[in-house]
């Protein structure tokens, strides 16, 4: 099984692309609490287009449940910050999505994990 842990904009831009992989593969899509919090803000928020792409990704989830597993984002342990994420700052959203895959790949070793973007940024 293959799980690919999504940050926000991957899952806005490829929504379409994600319920596809869902139908033809043994796919798990991975959405941690930031995600679902930026999702939250952006379908009531003012821009139309983020608002859509928003609605239809939050769809695509409630869709789909038995291919959906939520993470709940935990407070960064100080030892991991000051290592891997020393200089990151843990307030910003790319870093959480970040440390939540860094987490749930920790937890699930030996799973197949994708992190999956759609940020330059990130």
């Amino acid at each position: 099984m293959k799980h690919l842990f999504l940050d926000t904009s991957a899952l806005m831009h490829a929504y379409n692309e994600l319920e596809k992989q869902i139908e033809e593969e043994d796919v798990v899509l991975v959405v941690c609490s930031t995600v679902l919090e930026e999702l939250d803000k952006h379908k009531d928020g003012e821009s139309g287009e983020k608002k859509f792409l928003a609605r239809k990704s939050l769809k695509l989830i409630n869709n789909h449940p038995e291919n959906v597993e939520f993470v709940v984002d935990e407070i960064p342990d100080k030892y991991v910050v000051k290592t891997l994420f020393y200089g990151f700052d843990m307030d910003a959203p790319d870093n959480k999505i970040l440390y939540a895959c860094y987490n749930f790949m920790e937890e699930n070793k030996g799973a197949y994990v994708d992190f999956v973007t759609n940020d330059n940024g990130l």
